[in-house]
């Protein structure tokens, strides 16, 4: 009897003890304070109560709102840069050989026999302000001031003369830095196009002081956010948008920055 008693107490101290739902809530709630008190929300509130909550709202709203106007090729910031051209002695208009490229200050290229050369630049930003700079014993340097490279973009030099003296062209600007004037689309529908007529053939030799169409009043050009619109056509990038602006506004404002020595001096006019 005594015997059965000591295995019936055994067995009754083994068995496990069912704990209250009110005692297990108790410990689940102590567990999540103690999770709590680790984290940013609690920290915020403990020291200014719903203040700190409200801040770290406007900091969440902050970081969300950078994120939407962040640009889309910014999401993809980075890539490889290039630049490439050709390069002649100024006086002979031969090709030169051996011609030092350099990027903002470090020589990453050089030219061949044919003149032609090629340097690449690893970007780590949706643009880099860069200085171009041609160089060769015997000649001046031949120097671009700081144009915007971009990403994935071939940046092709109109062709480059090496002479005796140094030569500065200033050929940079910021992207986005540019004022945009929408397309006045009532405009165009208004615009004659009968008034421009096709001139007549004239020979070889013969010149006329007499206009053979009239002046447009405006023009459509496409607009990129790249400085040279024909490298990020070529690399496959679209137009950012269609815009018409004044014709002559375009003549006084525009071809001066696209005018190249092929051109007549007149045409500026």
């Amino acid at each position: 009897m005594g015997r059965n008693s000591r295995k019936h107490q055994r067995r009754k101290h083994l068995t496990p003890v069912k704990q209250p739902l009110d005692s297990l809530d108790w410990q689940r709630g102590r567990r999540r304070a103690r999770e709590k008190r680790f984290s940013v929300m609690y920290a915020l509130r403990k020291a200014g109560g719903r203040r700190g909550s409200r801040v770290l709202s406007l900091v969440l709203l902050a970081l969300l709102l950078t994120l939407l106007r962040t640009p889309t090729y910014a999401q993809a910031v980075g890539g490889v840069a290039r630049v490439s051209g050709s390069v002649y002695d100024a006086g002979t208009r031969s090709p030169l050989v051996g011609v030092t490229v350099a990027l903002d200050g470090v020589a990453l290229g050089i030219s061949d026999s044919a003149g032609s050369f090629s340097a690449a630049l690893d970007l780590s930003a949706a643009y880099q302000m860069t200085e171009i700079r041609l160089s060769a014993p015997g000649y001046g340097d031949w120097t671009m001031t700081p144009t915007a490279l971009e990403p994935n973009v071939t940046r092709l030099l109109d062709a480059v003369y090496l002479g005796a003296d140094a030569v500065t062209v200033y050929g940079g600007i910021v992207p986005g830095s540019i004022q945009r004037t929408a397309a006045d689309w009532a405009a165009i529908a208004q615009l004659n196009t009968n008034a421009v007529r096709q001139p007549d053939y004239l020979p070889r030799g013969m010149r006329t002081d007499v206009s053979e169409f009239d002046i447009p009043m405006t023009i459509t050009v496409g607009i990129s956010p790249y400085l040279h619109c024909s490298d990020w056509l070529n690399a496959g990038q679209p137009i950012d948008e269609i815009i018409t602006i004044d014709f002559k506004d375009y003549v006084r404002q525009v071809l001066p920055n696209e005018w190249i020595s092929a051109w007549l001096p007149q045409s500026l006019q």
